[in-house]
């Protein structure tokens, strides 16, 4: 059994490729991925948690 192609990402640029094209799986696996560090680099940055969950969003 194969999973839906929204749910199979071998890289970065495929979800990317296809979050572009609406997939709304690919676009939640890239947020998921990426949310906690770039929050933690903006917090780094601002040394201020309000300050980089805003950014981070």
């Amino acid at each position: 059994m194969h999973a839906p192609k929204s749910e199979v990402h071998v890289n970065d640029e495929d979800a990317i490729r296809h979050a572009c094209q609406g997939d709304e799986a690919a676009w939640l696996a890239l947020v998921r991925k990426y949310q906690n560090p770039i929050f933690r680099l903006a917090y780094l940055l601002l040394g201020d948690a309000d300050e980089a969950e805003d950014l981070a969003q």
